[in-house]
């Protein structure tokens, strides 16, 4: 007969022992190793304003990379369970976007500006 539930892999904490980053004594070892839920939702929204708002994007990168730095530092994942949260985190964001704009909920991509050009001068007879 199988198990119930599947056996759970082992926490960054257990696999790396003390060389995992502790603050203040505060321990993750209950913690499973899984894909990064924190990163999954701040990749998706990250995503979603960097199609939103176009001009953010570097600095919205920067603080998704930041999250994503800070959950691996402090013994909650491992770098591959971040690298899985964040892909699969930005890839829901963007097609949260396609979506809401497919259901005219979300306004299209504005058209790229004209160029301004000076009018033609009158011909002069």
């Amino acid at each position: 007969m199988r198990p119930l539930r599947e056996p759970r892999r082992s926490s960054t904490e257990e696999a790396l022992g003390a060389q995992a980053t502790l603050v203040e004594g505060r321990s993750w070892a209950h913690i499973p190793s899984f894909p990064s839920g924190h990163l999954m939702v701040t990749a998706a929204m990250v995503g979603v304003l960097v199609k939103i708002v176009p001009r953010l994007r570097w600095a919205l990168v920067a603080y998704l990379v930041a999250v994503g730095i800070t959950r691996i530092t402090f013994g909650a994942h491992f770098p591959l369970d971040v690298l899985v949260g964040g892909a699969v985190g930005w890839e829901v964001g963007l097609f949260s976007v396609a979506l809401m704009r497919a259901g005219g909920l979300l306004p299209g991509r504005a058209p790229a500006p004209e160029p301004m050009v000076a009018p033609a001068p009158a011909p002069q007879t």
